[in-house]
């Protein structure tokens, strides 16, 4: 079955029809829509700046990063889209806080950046992503955060992040904001901890719910650090896995430390 049209009380992408995408509405229904299709990097820039509908139609890399002021809806379609080395993804207007919503039809579908100085997101505005993995190579430690938001931020069902190194956050955030991550897979093979993993500066409010998390080498640094999570209040941790493995091979549980003002990590 495929859907070309209509309004419906569930998410249909599973069964859009291609060159189209399902946009969610206001009151929580979805609206089956044609979208422009893009097949190089030129028309995707385009179709930015104009705004709305977006499904690629086959894999794009990028010479610059992609920006827009203007709220759109990007199906990736089960395609693939590279960063140019050592650049950011995704560039947001602060003077418009554009709606971003990137998702996928079909799955397969990517998100790759690498470098020393990379991002995937730099967003002012609301910003959603869903069924994409996101794979985060050659990065260090005075990187930026993969994720750097002024805007409220959703990894949302079906999303994978994979970070082979993290010297930094992986999110973190400016200003009170929404973050949510919500039946996602967040893999890092080595987070080297000089800060914290989420920094959640003045958030709003912080969820992670259906969620596993998986740190291959947790590396405790002799400068200290702030650990996981750094904030407390306002944060909801809901039906999620932790597979966290430290610098010295013994594996760690995640626990709450009221005392010290932030979700940490303690060794078993």
């Amino acid at each position: 079955m495929t859907i070309s049209g209509g309004t419906f009380g569930f998410d249909p992408t599973t069964y859009v029809a291609n060159g189209y995408i399902a946009t969610k509405n206001a009151d929580g229904t979805y609206t089956v829509v044609k979208g422009a299709t893009v097949a190089n990097a030129a028309d995707l820039k385009d179709a930015l700046a104009a705004g709305g509908n977006i499904v690629l139609t086959q894999d794009i890399a990028l010479t610059n990063t992609l920006m827009t002021n203007e709220d759109v809806v990007i199906d990736l379609n089960g395609n693939a889209i590279t960063a140019p080395a050592n650049g950011n993804m995704f560039h947001s207007g602060s003077d418009k806080e554009p709606s971003i919503i990137i998702n996928s039809s079909i799955a397969g579908a990517e998100i790759n950046i690498s470098g020393g100085d990379t991002a995937v997101l730099l967003g002012y505005g609301s910003t959603e992503i869903k069924n994409v993995t996101i794979n985060v190579t050659g990065c260090d430690n005075y990187s930026p955060s993969p994720f750097n938001v002024y805007g409220d931020l959703t990894i949302g069902e079906g999303t994978v992040v994979n970070v082979d190194y993290l010297g930094s956050a992986l999110i973190s955030n400016n200003g009170a904001v929404n973050i949510v991550i919500d039946g996602a897979e967040i893999n890092i093979g080595t987070f080297k901890r000089n800060g914290v993993m989420i920094d959640l500066n003045n958030a709003t409010t912080f969820e992670m719910k259906n969620t596993t998390m998986k740190i291959n080498n947790y590396v405790l640094s002799q400068f200290g650090g702030e650990g996981l999570i750094k904030k407390i209040d306002g944060v909801t941790i809901e039906n999620c896995t932790f597979d966290i493995t430290d610098s010295n091979g013994a594996s760690c549980t995640f626990v709450a430390d009221a005392g010290l003002g932030r979700y940490d990590l303690v060794q078993k």
